[in-house]
């Protein structure tokens, strides 16, 4: 591959010193190591010079190893002898030329960084908007510990960084001066923790400010529980302006649509019932008309989990026959119910196999879906992905009239081919991108972004349609090979496509 003249500031890992220096990793590691340990106890910092991190051997394991700045790398030089020295430092002080992929996702990486700090700010704005209404004061402190426990973690923590943060932008230590405080006044007055403090003294408002800056996604989802009227502080329902220019309310009735087409719930059990219909079902298609009795069905669950049901992990329920009885069924786990197909044919075990396949399969799309409606990081990544995806709906909608030019007889169905080629290097199924997760949408922007730049920089140069297709496909692979993507038989080729003379 051709070098670009794009040059970057150079860094090392302690795998490339030890290539360098002829040593083994692990004795390069020791001697990172010495020196952190020495410059450390003389009060220095390392951090900046010499970064911890983790690579992948052959095998798959994560090991450690060092980011090595330029100045890292001429500390850890001075170790070694006059050669070694110098094949260190000459390797450090050059700047490194990027390839033009690597070039390309630079790049990327850093229109990607400015968009989400843009959407960040924005947010921020609108937030701060929506909460300058006239809230109470246990309104503020309400909100602030909501804000706080979202995602659950260490509470503490997330309070000193929001303290830390305040210090800095007011110049005012709310723990020094509430320790204080408390110093001066009878035990039964004392505060019992800042934000009460920071609260009864009016710094509500600025420390709620902070809080909005500090964790900007907590703040959304707790905005959001509040405008679904689940009230705030005392059952009162809290309306803050601005809060409905946030328009997510399309992304969400998709997610409402997708729940409701698969279940409200993800199923995470099966009743003997629901099994003892499946398993007739698959009989009478193997050709098998001995139909499974419920009560033969009961017996082989009571063998099967003898254990589990003495221990009480395992209960009968009951339900109402024909004839109004209680009668006693289980409700079994999707795992435990495959453990009770050992007596079927080898074609009813497969169907059975494939159904709960299939079913788990669901309940994890509703999972995601279920987390996706209720996730603002999610539903801002997926609107900034519509972005760049109309950008390149705009560079398709120019290529099929260029396509038809040089012969083509079905450039209509561009869009279709590159929205298929997004997908299988992404590993997403055509049709589910409502139920991927965060870091999924990400690397669909990318590549969508990637292929309306290709696409246009190719017309230019003439490139025939085909070729450009194949451009796309090679600079995505590419791509997503860095974001370290498994993507198992990502270009087995769409014989559809093949015919329609597409690929």
């Amino acid at each position: 591959m051709k070098e670009l003249a794009v040059l970057t500031e150079s860094t090392m890992t302690s795998r490339e010193v030890a290539e360098i220096t002829g040593k083994r990793h692990a004795d390069v590691l020791r001697d990172i190591k010495d020196e952190i340990e020495k410059l450390e106890n003389k009060g220095l910092d390392t951090e900046r010079i010499f970064a911890l991190s983790e690579y992948s051997d052959n095998t798959g394991r994560k090991l450690p190893q060092y980011d090595l700045t330029k100045e890292g790398v001429l500390q850890l030089a001075a170790r070694y002898d006059a050669v070694v020295r110098f094949k260190l430092i000459e390797r450090a002080t050059k700047p490194k030329q990027l390839t033009k992929i690597e070039a390309l996702q630079m790049a990327l990486e850093t229109e990607l960084e400015n968009e989400r700090l843009r959407i960040e700010n924005e947010a921020q704005r609108e937030i701060i908007k929506g909460l300058n209404g006239d809230l109470q004061p246990y309104q503020i402190e309400d909100i602030i510990n909501r804000v706080v426990r979202v995602g659950g973690g260490n509470y503490g923590s997330k309070f000193n960084e929001i303290y830390r943060v305040f210090k800095e932008h007011y110049h005012i230590d709310l723990k020094a001066r509430m320790k204080n405080y408390n110093k001066t006044v009878r035990p039964k007055n004392r505060f019992k923790s800042v934000l009460s403090y920071a609260i009864a003294n009016d710094y509500g408002k600025d420390l709620l400010k902070v809080v909005t800056r500090v964790y900007p996604e907590n703040v959304r989802v707790v905005m959001d529980g509040i405008k679904q009227n689940t009230g705030l502080g005392n059952n009162e329902v809290l309306l803050l302006n601005g809060f409905d220019s946030w328009n997510f309310r399309q992304e969400w009735m998709k997610m409402n649509e997708l729940v409701t087409r698969i279940g409200k719930e993800p199923k995470e059990t099966i009743t003997s019932l629901e099994l003892l219909e499946l398993i007739n079902k698959f009989r009478i298609e193997d050709g098998n008309k001995t139909k499974l009795e419920h009560k033969d069905l009961l017996k082989a669950i009571r063998n099967e989990f003898r254990k589990q049901i003495g221990e009480g992990k395992i209960s009968p329920t009951s339900y109402k026959d024909n004839w109004n009885r209680n009668q006693p069924k289980f409700d079994l786990t999707l795992k435990q119910a495959l453990r009770l197909l050992t007596k079927e044919s080898v074609e009813v075990r497969e169907k059975v196999f494939d159904y709960i396949e299939k079913l788990e399969k669901q309940n994890q799309m509703l999972r995601q879906a279920l987390w996706n409606r209720q996730n603002n990081e999610w539903l801002l990544t997926r609107k900034q992905g519509k972005i760049t995806r109309r950008k390149e709906t705009d560079a398709i909608a120019v290529l099929i009239p260029y396509a038809k030019s040089q012969g083509s007889n079905n450039a209509d169905r561009l869009y279709i081919v590159y929205s298929r080629l997004v997908n299988r290097l992404a590993g997403v199924e055509d049709g589910t991108r409502e139920t991927v997760d965060v870091e999924t949408l990400l690397h669909i922007k990318k590549l969508e972004d990637l292929f309306s730049k290709v696409i246009f920089e190719s017309m230019e140069k003439q490139l025939f349609y085909k070729d450009i297709y194949g451009k796309c496909k090679a600079l995505g692979y590419q791509l997503m090979q860095f974001m370290k993507l498994d993507m198992p038989n990502i270009y087995k080729i769409n014989e559809n496509q093949k015919q329609l003379g597409l690929m």
